[in-house]
């Protein structure tokens, strides 16, 4: 049982600066890692043979034709589409990754169900842009005008009726997308896609947090 004399101590060490912060009992502490991926491995080794750092699923990524690790990064072996996905387990999530390249194909993709049907968002050249693709096709949901960059780091959350979009070098200028009962909401694997030529601009360090 929590004093009255204890309850002021933990008032006065949550005070900064005269104001009083709020006190629940409990510190929040870091989103859980569902996915960690650093594609460390044999170079040539399959994606589909390969193991996540972190894989709470468990299940390995599933969809996986043509991924292949080259250099410690995930490349690839064909000059086609490659979506890349695992099973987070969870549709609400915030997804990670770098790219070495702006060039158009490579994106990061959330809520997705196969191939055919997810969200993506990507660089493109001196834009920032969230795509919807739905029974194979691609339609452009949201796109903000960034600065030009080749290698960055995109962040893609996943939260309910809304995407965000954000890339590592212009951080406060994100891409959002709303709508009510976005489709595909409660999907959950995630992963990547990479374009020709994939072997050329690998993608590296995917993680993936609820």
């Amino acid at each position: 049982m929590t004093t009255r004399s204890s309850t002021r101590q933990v008032a006065a060490e949550n005070t900064v600066r005269g104001t009083l912060r709020p006190w629940n009992g409990a510190s929040a502490g870091p989103a859980p890692i569902l996915i960690l991926d650093n594609f460390t491995d044999v170079n040539g080794t399959a994606l589909a043979n390969h193991t996540p750092d972190i894989d709470t699923a468990g299940g390995g990524w599933t969809i996986a034709t043509n991924g292949l690790i080259s250099n410690n990064a995930l490349g690839g072996n064909s000059n086609f589409e490659m979506p890349l996905m695992i099973d987070s387990g969870v549709a609400d999530v915030t997804a990670v990754a770098e790219f070495a390249t702006a060039k158009s194909g490579f994106g990061l993709i959330v809520n997705g169900v196969d191939i055919n049907n997810f969200w993506m968002g990507v660089v493109e050249g001196t834009n920032l842009r969230i795509y919807e693709r739905s029974n194979g096709s691609f339609t452009q949901r949201a796109s903000v005008n960034i600065p030009a960059s080749s290698a960055h780091t995109l962040t893609l959350i996943s939260s309910g009726d809304t995407l965000t979009l954000t890339a590592s070098h212009v951080p406060n200028s994100p891409c959002a997308y709303t709508v009510t009962n976005r489709p595909k909401k409660t999907a959950t694997f995630v992963g990547v896609r990479q374009f020709y030529p994939a072997y050329t601009y690998p993608i590296d360090n995917f993680q993936v947090t609820a």
